[in-house]
């Protein structure tokens, strides 16, 4: 995990759309951190922040959530990061493991980039982005001593006249 300059001091989390199988009163609960919750291992890459999501409801009555987030462009910029390669990744405690979810950056203004995300169900998430990937390097064509092939020529015509004039003394 890096140690990256600029923790949210704000939340990020901005709205949560439910689309659920039951009518039912829902009551949600956001926390946020630079840390992961306890019983959580760090996710891999560079954390902008964790976010833990809590919903009043059975797992099997949410059919599908999505949330959206915005990450101010400071962070980016302070870290050398590329705002393209912001996941959001959910932790599966079940396979105890970190998932990135598809993530679609859908605007920014002057302050920050927002980003929207899909997930199967709640619990800890964190954003996370990486540094601008490498160019390819760009391979260089071979460097020829200028006229080499003009030498080879002139040389082979010369080499034609010669046996040409010793043809023609016979």
């Amino acid at each position: 995990v890096s140690e990256l300059a600029e923790q949210p001091e704000e939340v990020v989390l901005e709205e949560i759309t439910l689309d659920v199988n039951v009518e039912a009163e829902v009551e949600v609960t956001v926390q946020q951190s630079p840390e992961p919750p306890a019983e959580t291992p760090p996710a891999t890459g560079n954390v902008f922040t964790y976010i833990t999501v809590d919903v009043s409801l059975p797992p099997e009555s949410v059919e599908q959530a999505q949330l959206q987030f915005k990450v101010p462009k400071s962070w980016y910029e302070t870290n050398g990061l590329d705002p393209a390669t912001t996941t959001l990744t959910h932790y599966n405690p079940d396979a105890g493991e970190w998932e990135p979810l598809t993530t679609e950056q859908v605007g920014e203004d002057e302050q920050y980039y927002y980003f929207t995300s899909t997930t199967p169900g709640f619990s800890v998430f964190a954003v996370v982005a990486e540094p601008p990937a490498a160019a390819p390097p760009v391979e260089e064509e071979e460097k020829k001593a200028p006229g080499f092939e003009s030498i080879f020529a002139i040389a082979g015509l010369l080499a034609v006249f010669y046996l040409i004039g010793r043809i023609g003394r016979r």
